[in-house]
């Protein structure tokens, strides 16, 4: 079994959150103009894992053995894992043609990564620079559903007013859809090109 030093997981099932209510429209007018038209907002949290303090086990086989992280069998020290997610409101015309009148766009990361017991003292200097390395560019990989996330907002607020409300729900989680596709081929050539962090200093020596 090989063991990687970073996963990304952006391709979890992503929840897609598109409401229509014509019993809300009237209710959503009424206060629709003290509210920003398109919103995303972020939660980025943190969740860790040490191996055990074992005499004549390597810090690294340590934490091979402790991380939570395996996927297809295979064991990751660093992982990130990421869901976007698009709330609509639209407002239908008495020509039954359908207008967007709001999206909000939320971003939830979590990043898992190693550390050490507090009475391990191996690889005392290595281990600091390993893990802020891995979390630097477990950071490139929240950065990448950032930038999607924005490019979500952004091109689902600009999709012209649809024949009806159907037309206009497809339109836009087609959309969001494709640009989660892109995302994840954006993930796959990021950890190819540093060698899921390798090349920028995701190395642990002893």
């Amino acid at each position: 079994m090989v063991a990687g030093l970073s996963d990304n997981r952006g391709m979890q099932p992503t929840r897609i959150v598109c409401s229509v209510s014509q019993a809300l429209i009237g209710v959503w007018l009424a206060f629709a103009a003290t509210l920003a038209q398109a919103e995303i907002s972020e939660a980025l949290s943190y969740r860790y894992y040490a191996g055990a303090n074992e005499p004549g086990v390597p810090l690294f086989e340590s934490l091979v053995r402790a991380t939570p992280v395996r996927i297809a069998g295979r064991p990751f020290l660093g992982h990130t894992a990421w869901h976007i997610t698009w709330d609509l409101r639209w407002r239908r015309g008495n020509d039954g043609r359908c207008t967007l009148e709001r999206i909000r766009t939320h971003l939830k990361a979590t990043i898992t990564l190693p550390q050490k017991a507090p009475d391990d003292s191996r690889a005392a200097a290595a281990f600091p620079r390993f893990v802020n390395a891995l979390r630097e560019h477990e950071m490139g990989h929240v950065d990448i559903a950032r930038e999607t996330a924005r490019a979500i907002d952004d091109r689902i607020w600009q999709l012209p007013t649809m024949p009806n409300c159907g037309a206009l729900e497809m339109a836009a989680n087609n959309l969001g859809q494709r640009l989660l596709h892109e995302a994840r081929q954006q993930g796959l050539d990021f950890d190819r090109r540093t060698g899921h962090g390798r090349s920028t200093g995701v190395v642990l020596t002893e």
